[in-house]
């Protein structure tokens, strides 16, 4: 046989093998996949607990005997799915849907077991299913408890990846893929973030928010840069390092950005509940929009910069508790958040010692040059006491360019920054203030900063008009970063005050310059020239004692009694069981109006009568200067009726409850003054 011939005969008998195959049969099969929400607000989970489509999960077909994969793709964008499967056999089948996006092109995430496992809900196995025959399954569930928690993982991550996808024009590449990992009881005690994974509290998978916040950190990692040294925080702290407080407090601005992208109620909460089945449970809550239940100021604090954050970026379109309204009136902007995007992800990398400080000046900084400082200005500054601009003193860096302070004690508020160029940016540049005051010579200053904000670290110095130090200070006392002089004037003139910030790890800050003679009461008078310097009043009534150890400090009572001793002077007790009776000029008779009584009846008797051996209460009829007022409602009486000249009047009160008349008080001798001619 030739050579042509034997060729013929193979090609024949690969023929005849490839038509003794069984042909394969094509057939789809379809369905959805929900899993089970927990709705959530500021107490913690609502009790509304919808089914929501798993997105773009993928989807196996599985020969549920041989647990071979016959064919595979993913759900939609409303879980569905329609998958064609080429077989010629009749099998076992079961559908098996996974929190992994394998069949999704371009999506690299997953959620996992602690053994990497990804998570997966499977259908009914369906027995004996023909070929040809197409299957429609139904829907699919993962309920609570059977694989919510893990498919609510894969939606909150996937809302963050469809974020960066908004922003960036992809999702993550395979280079940023993401597992988060999550598993009911492995003893995950709080959720955390690393470049490739999150892992989540056992109890938080249900926790939308605390996932996204920990998805912000995970995209700073891969997409920006970030000098966060960890650690313990919280949203009460307000003294946090600013590295950790700007960290943290975008995480949580990013990832309630994410829900406020795609439309989700209530983006401007942050909740984190105790996943304890049925409503309620919350155990952290805040308003973004309105700092609620937590408020500090300045850039140590992580609930300072998400509140920022948020209100450069919020507007009456967010779908928060007032829609249609934007909520505060320092609400200037409403930018798009790609603006956002292009300050962190080009304006942030490389720089050291990242904070607030540096997200400002990127914000401003070629090339992202994003503008609007008065806008920032007002957010940041009167928002949250952010105070990364010029204050009102500017400039006044050198001696010659120093402002004046008045030597009273107001406060000059200042802040460390410069911007002479007016770009906004402060160029990561060291501040220097002066300023100078007139002082009196031989009198004593306090100089002083108080009400540091963002780290602000001063130390001040006093100089003349270029000698050398006068008197220095950097910090009060360890632990406080603030300054304090006491500092005696040498002679009548003119003397500066220097205040720089002499640490490394932040340049920007805050701060209030007090310059005054001490002056304990505040009355503008110093201490060493005040008559009574711890009394503003200055002794006020007048009866020789200050107020600081006046025991009525405005009664005149140059006695000081104080028969019961409890520190309050006779002449102003209303509960010692004497009435006090005042003559402040000659016509006009005062006393006290003791508690437990009513009214009033006041006596008028004539001196001369009663050391006449006569009665304290004397009756009118037979005594020319006496009077009766009785009954009367008013503490003070004008008594007009004349006193013939050589004569003397005494006056006694007594006080009326119900029909019930008190005593006259006792005598020289201690005993009751008898009443001889009472008021009816």
């Amino acid at each position: 046989m030739g050579r042509c011939s034997r060729r013929i005969l193979i090609l024949v008998c690969v023929l005849l093998v490839a038509i003794s195959l069984p042909a394969l049969a094509d057939w789809t099969v379809s369905g959805t996949a929900m899993y089970r929400d927990r709705e959530f607000g500021p107490t913690g989970f609502t009790g509304v607990e919808p089914l929501r489509p798993i997105r773009s999960a993928d989807v196996e077909i599985i020969d549920a005997v041989a647990l071979t994969v016959l064919a595979s793709g993913a759900t939609d964008d409303v879980g569905a799915f329609s998958i064609l499967v080429s077989d010629n056999q009749t099998r076992d089948i079961e559908i098996r849907v996974l929190a992994r996006g394998a069949g999704t092109p371009g999506l690299y995430l997953e959620v996992t077991n602690a053994a990497f496992v990804p998570y997966a809900i499977v259908s009914p196995t369906v027995n004996a299913h023909l070929p040809n025959a197409d299957l429609d399954i139904g829907t699919l569930v993962a309920e609570i408890g059977q694989g919510g928690e893990p498919f609510n993982c894969w939606d909150a991550g996937l809302l963050g990846t469809d974020f960066v996808a908004f922003l960036d024009g992809s999702r993550p590449g395979s280079g940023d893929s993401l597992r988060i990992v999550w598993e009911a009881s492995r003893g995950q005690p709080a959720s955390t973030a690393s470049f490739s994974r999150i892992d989540v509290r056992d109890t938080g998978a249900y926790d939308d928010t605390v996932i996204l916040h920990e998805y912000g950190h995970f995209i700073v990692f891969n997409y920006s840069d970030s000098d966060n040294p960890g650690g313990p925080h919280g949203f009460a702290q307000c003294d946090q390092n600013p590295k950790l407080s700007w960290e943290e407090g975008h995480a949580t601005f990013f990832g309630c950005a994410a829900r406020k992208h795609h439309g989700v109620a209530t983006p401007n909460i942050y909740v984190r509940t105790t996943g304890a089945a049925g409503p309620g449970h919350v155990s952290l809550y805040a308003d973004l929009e309105t700092e609620t239940e937590y408020e500090c100021d300045g850039d140590t604090s992580e609930v300072s910069i998400f509140t920022a954050l948020w209100d450069v970026f919020d507007g009456p379109g967010d779908l928060d508790f007032t829609p249609g309204v934007d909520d505060t009136s320092i609400d200037l902007l409403d930018l798009d958040l790609v603006e956002h995007w292009e300050t962190m992800t080009e304006g942030l990398p490389g720089r050291k010692r990242i904070t607030s400080e540096d997200y400002w000046d990127a914000w401003f900084e070629s090339p992202v040059q994003n503008g609007y400082l008065t806008e920032m200005i007002t957010i940041f500054g009167e928002g949250v006491g952010i105070e990364h601009f010029e204050d009102s003193f500017e400039p006044n860096d050198t001696r010659a360019s120093a402002m004046a302070v008045i030597p009273d004690g107001t406060l000059a508020h200042a802040t460390f920054f410069t911007d002479p160029d007016g770009d906004g940016s402060g160029e990561d540049d060291r501040d220097v203030d002066w300023f100078w005051f007139d002082a009196v010579g031989g009198r004593t200053y306090h100089i002083e900063t108080i009400n540091l904000w963002s780290v602000a670290d001063t130390k001040i110095t006093v100089r003349d008009d270029g000698g050398p130090a006068l008197a220095s200070n950097d910090d009060r006392e360890p632990g406080d970063a603030s300054s304090f002089v006491e500092w005696v004037a040498p002679a009548d003139g003119t003397y500066f005050v220097e205040v720089v910030q002499p640490n490394d790890f932040t340049y920007y800050g805050s701060f209030d310059l007090s310059v005054a003679a001490p002056d304990i009461d505040g009355d503008g008078i110093p201490n060493a020239e005040d008559p009574c310097p711890a009394d503003a009043g200055n002794d006020i009534d007048v009866d020789g004692f200050c107020g600081d150890v006046d025991s009525c400090p405005s009664i005149f009572n140059p006695t000081q009694t104080d028969t019961d001793l409890d520190d309050e002077g006779d002449h102003c007790d209303l509960d010692d069981g004497t009435i006090h009776l005042i003559l402040p000029d000659a016509t006009t008779v005062q006393w006290q109006p003791e508690i437990g009584f009513t009214d009033w009846n006041l006596y008028r008797g004539d001196l001369a009568v009663l050391r006449g051996g006569g009665a304290y209460t004397q009756d009118p009829l037979g005594v020319p200067l006496a009077t009766k007022l009785c009954l009367t409602n008013v503490e003070s009486i004008v008594d007009a009726d004349p006193i013939p000249s050589g004569q003397s009047v005494f006056f006694l009160v007594t006080g009326v409850s119900g029909s019930s008349e008190g005593d006259l008080g006792t005598d020289s001798l201690g005993m009751l003054r008898p009443n001889d001619n009472a008021c009816p």
